[in-house]
């Protein structure tokens, strides 16, 4: 990993920290805040989980990257205790994704999507 100057907003994992230990920059670093806590883990482990799922043999990154998913999840849940993951796991085999909810117009049909997709987020 190399280094460039200019402002960060980063975890200092191993492999940052390793590139700092060779770098000839000066860093300014302080503690992760709690309130920017879940924020910052949060990115980091989707970084991570997309890399290690976009590695995987693409006839095996569907229901490999369910399995991973669901992996963390439980990881997850067994170290928080009280925080419960299971409402978030995705089904195997066959993962599914949403791609529409559509209201019923008055003939039974189904009414045309005409506006942009929308991200499903969970909120707490």
């Amino acid at each position: 990993m190399e280094l460039q100057p200019g402002a960060y907003d980063a975890l200092i994992t191993r492999s940052v920290a390793e590139a700092l230990a060779g770098s000839e920059l000066v860093a300014s670093v302080g503690a992760v805040d709690s309130g920017e806590a879940a924020e910052e883990y949060a990115r980091l482990v989707a970084d991570v989980v997309r890399r290690a799922i976009a590695s995987l043999p693409a006839a095996g990154r569907v229901d490999g990257g369910a399995a991973l998913v669901n992996e963390v999840l439980a990881r997850v849940q067994e170290v928080s205790g009280s925080f419960d993951a299971s409402a978030d796991l995705v089904d195997v085999p066959e993962p599914r994704s949403l791609s529409s909810l559509v209201r019923r117009v008055a003939t039974g049909d189904a009414e045309p999507v005409t506006h942009p997709k929308t991200r499903w987020r969970r909120r707490l």
